[in-house]
């Protein structure tokens, strides 16, 4: 992959180049490095990293994390490279986990500010732990405690991730059909 992204850095700066020779007042080089980048970015955003788990799937969870760059790269973790923040639409939320709608209303009031009702995002933010992978650990959590709390409070006979429902509550359903 990094083959062709290179050959791709190459063609576009050829072509940049080409078509910015005569451009003034902006160096070619800065347009060239804009454009490939962009170019880029669509390329990452049209291919997907791994199949959907199941036909039409979709991203329910935005993850947001930083990145610092340093001397110390890669070797020390700072508190800004630790944070996590897990956004989630509460419409798709709701849906995915096949909450009824008063169970959605208590899971948004508990919630409190963490959820923004003009754009309809719940927000969990975390920068207690040492790592990223803990700090989204407690993320989920987090969300899964709340849809527990919505389901507890207004039950539907059809949600996934209580003992009603989910893959580890029929999982455990089948081992005591079979003893």
């Amino acid at each position: 992959t990094w083959q062709q992204l290179w050959q791709l850095l190459q063609a576009l700066t050829s072509q940049q180049q080409q078509q910015q020779e005569g451009a003034a007042g902006v160096p070619a080089a800065a347009m060239d490095a804009s454009a490939v980048f962009d170019q880029y970015l669509r390329e990452i955003e049209a291919v997907p990293l791994t199949p959907p788990p199941y036909p039409g799937a979709r991203r329910l969870l935005r993850w947001e994390q930083r990145i610092v760059l340093g001397p110390t790269s890669g070797q020390v973790v700072t508190p800004a490279e630790a944070k996590v923040r897990l956004r989630v639409s509460a419409a798709e939320l709701a849906q995915e986990a096949r909450l009824n709608d008063a169970a959605l209303q208590h899971l948004l009031t508990v919630a409190g500010s963490r959820y923004d009702p003009s754009t309809g995002v719940l927000s969990l933010v975390c920068g207690r732990f040492p790592t990223r992978e803990e700090n989204r650990r407690w993320c989920l959590e987090v969300l899964h405690r709340l849809l527990q709390e919505g389901q507890a409070r207004h039950p539907s006979s059809s949600f996934l991730l209580g003992p009603a429902g989910g893959a580890a509550a029929r999982q455990a359903a089948a081992t005591a059909a079979l003893l």
